[in-house]
């Protein structure tokens, strides 16, 4: 009984380990990263990633229709888990997809002109697929995080800062930092490695979800607990944003350099 007991003690301090790698790791890399980018990026392009990052957490909040939260309610008490994977992420994506392809229709540099001060269409493509990326992240890392893979949804984490550093030195390396949306699109491509990593640890899982049925009756009673619960999370993102907001609107995207 006792063996027993302290076994499940060290496999509960290993966990918690494991998933303090996240944070600590996420720390430590941002130290790292930081003076690079002010070294040798301009703060024009300090402030673009500042503001994409808004941009790619606001996705998050608000797009995920608090169907993240759902999800892990409800895993442990839904049978088909595939299933329930499907019902959560689909809308998700669909309506960020209809969302951003409407604002493109309406006005094509919209979001572009306002958010990063930049016009074309590599722009709007990096914008795009900035918050396609983090919101599949996100789904993806529940997976792990609620398959108890402590170690994998922790480096799910920070994967992607490990993979911006990198491609920031190689990019100083090759003389890729003198183009004006260079550091953005490092950004971008550190999320897509972030993604591949995150999909490939739970390919099964997510491949099983393709073939799944998917249950409108089901997502209408996640949707009914996830909604109001999205309401809070993006008046957090709301709250938390507000200063890097009016500095964009009333100052200039170098003002950023110090947010």
């Amino acid at each position: 009984m006792f063996i027993k007991v302290n076994i499940k003690f060290s496999m509960n301090i290993k966990t918690l380990v494991n998933y303090t790698i996240g944070p600590l790791g996420s720390g430590v890399i941002g130290v790292i990263t930081l003076p690079l980018i002010t070294w040798f990026y301009t703060a024009d392009d300090i402030g673009r990633i500042t503001m994409i990052q808004v941009y790619s957490n606001f996705i998050i909040s608000f797009f995920s229709l608090g169907l993240d939260q759902a999800y892990i309610r409800s895993y442990y008490i839904t049978e088909n888990k595939t299933r329930l994977f499907k019902n959560v992420i689909f809308p998700s994506i669909f309506i960020y997809i209809a969302f951003f392809i409407l604002i493109i229709v309406a006005n094509y540099n919209y979001i572009a002109k306002n958010l990063l001060g930049l016009e074309g269409f590599f722009v709007n493509f990096l914008i795009f697929f900035a918050g396609f990326f983090s919101l599949c992240i996100r789904f993806f890392s529940l997976i792990m995080r609620m398959e108890e893979k402590s170690l994998n949804f922790s480096i799910s984490q920070i994967m992607t800062k490990i993979s911006l550093l990198i491609l920031i030195i190689v990019g100083v390396i090759f003389g890729f930092n003198n183009y004006n949306i260079s550091l953005l699109a490092l950004y971008v491509f550190s999320l897509f490695i972030g993604l591949i990593y995150s999909f490939y640890m739970s390919r099964k899982y997510i491949l099983y979800s393709f073939s799944e049925e998917f249950s409108f009756i089901e997502f209408k009673s996640l949707l009914k607990y996830g909604a109001p619960l999205a309401i809070g999370v993006v008046s957090f993102w709301a709250l938390s944003s507000i200063d890097r907001i009016i500095i964009k609107k009333f100052l200039t995207l170098e003002d950023y350099q110090w947010q």
